[in-house]
């Protein structure tokens, strides 16, 4: 995607732009080729395009898709992996979830109608893609607003919850501020000090689940390092950058809190 003339800097930031020197094209091309040996740890998701189709989805559905994205190796082109050499086929999700056929069948229908992802056929064995528009591991994410997912965590992540709340997991992830980590109306503010944060109670009204599931799921989350509370507003959410991060740069938990107690306060909770 190219800028048009006279575009601003606030302007490029805000459309999803980010402006990249030289020097960092450099260290980024190391980056990958030095991540390519050993796979990279990070799956990328495509904000904006994710949020287009997702309302087509149940909570399962998305537990599911959040599950095959910890298959994905880098720069791949979304092909699925049970192994370092050997694919993914409908067979090993069947029997990685734990699920009866003709439900997976089902699910990977669904996601496959929305074009998140597709299967292919060699052979005697059917195995999976995930559509590079919502999901990449690698090189290809350029122009977009992306929420890096880092694997080995969600992994971690995935062995305790169930597909709903995996699915749950998965439906926040499009309304994380991109400093501060914290549920909002708006997370591509730049100002902190604007942001419109959500209390848990809109989380409700905004994933349409109820209210006993919803502590239910953030007390797991909260156990699992998923989420957590900082003090300066207990009542909102804040998704830990163990498990996600829309910098460059990975911040510490401690950057996180640090950001939110000199930017954020009770003012700026959604009415």
């Amino acid at each position: 995607m190219k800028l048009e003339q006279n575009t601003t800097v606030r302007e490029a930031l805000e459309n999803g732009y980010e402006l990249i020197s030289p020097q960092r094209k450099e260290r980024n091309k190391q980056f990958y080729e030095r991540e390519g040996k050993k796979g990279v740890g990070f799956v990328m998701m495509k904000r904006d395009n994710f949020n287009a189709v997702k309302a087509n989805l149940t909570l399962s559905q998305h537990g599911v898709l959040m599950f095959l994205v910890t298959c994905m190796k880098i720069n791949q082109d979304g092909k699925l992996f049970k192994s370092k050499t050997e694919r993914l086929s409908m067979t090993d999700v069947c029997k990685l979830l734990g699920k009866k056929p003709a439900m997976v069948r089902r699910v990977i229908g669904e996601l496959e109608a929305l074009s998140i992802l597709y299967r292919e056929k060699e052979g005697k064995n059917v195995y999976l893609t995930i559509s590079d528009e919502h999901f990449v591991c690698g090189v290809g994410s350029e122009g977009y607003k992306t929420v890096k997912i880092f694997k080995e965590e969600l992994k971690r992540v995935a062995k305790e919850v169930s597909l709903t709340e995996l699915g749950f997991f998965a439906l926040m992830l499009g309304h994380m501020h991109w400093n501060t980590h914290v549920l909002c109306d708006n997370p591509d503010e730049l100002d902190n000090k604007k942001i419109i944060l959500w209390k848990k109670k809109h989380l409700i009204e905004e994933f349409g689940v109820s209210r006993p599931f919803l502590s239910t799921t953030m007390k797991k989350l909260r156990e699992l390092r998923v989420i957590a509370e900082v003090r300066t507003v207990n009542e909102g959410v804040v998704l830990h950058p163990n498990i996600v991060c829309r910098q460059t740069n990975r911040p510490s938990w401690e950057t996180i809190c640090d950001t939110i107690d000199n930017s954020i306060n009770k003012d700026n909770l959604k009415k």
